[in-house]
């Protein structure tokens, strides 16, 4: 499967579809501190009752299952062989830094990120993410 990056408007629109589904989540299934718990079975589903952050639950939904996007069998986000940066380039249309911010934990960031513990927090900061992105694409397309 060949994988086109996506455009910043359609990234962003991505962003906000898996803010929208980590919101739902039980606060005791939802994890920042990594991709998916040691405790994980291997299932696509994550019925085996395992933790994960945002990025993780990604791996679990149909939208991003059918753009590549699933956990290898050592629990790290893949789409094909790329890399963390690359996938999150192709999916979401992040810089390197923008996705360690929504998706690393202790990465170092100028927000202060403390507080985010639960999914509904980690959805509000990614709307507030994507909120940011919009006015500079707006205010880039003025200049």
């Amino acid at each position: 499967m060949k994988h086109k990056p996506a455009s910043r408007k359609t990234g962003l629109r991505r962003l906000l579809k898996l803010a929208d589904y980590v919101a739902n989540l039980p606060r005791e299934r939802f994890n920042f501190s990594h991709f998916v718990s040691s405790d994980w079975k291997g299932t696509i589903d994550f019925s085996c009752g395992t933790t994960a952050c945002a990025l993780g639950w990604a791996t679990t939904m149909p939208f991003f299952r059918n753009l590549g996007l699933h956990l290898s069998r050592y629990g790290q986000p893949t789409l094909g062989h790329f890399s963390f940066t690359r996938i999150n380039k192709t999916i979401f249309a992040l810089e390197q830094n923008e996705a360690d911010n929504l998706f690393i934990f202790g990465a170092p960031t100028p927000e202060n990120r403390s507080g985010i513990d639960t999914p509904k927090e980690w959805a509000r900061y990614a709307r507030r993410f994507v909120a940011h992105a919009r006015r500079q694409l707006k205010c880039n397309h003025l200049t």
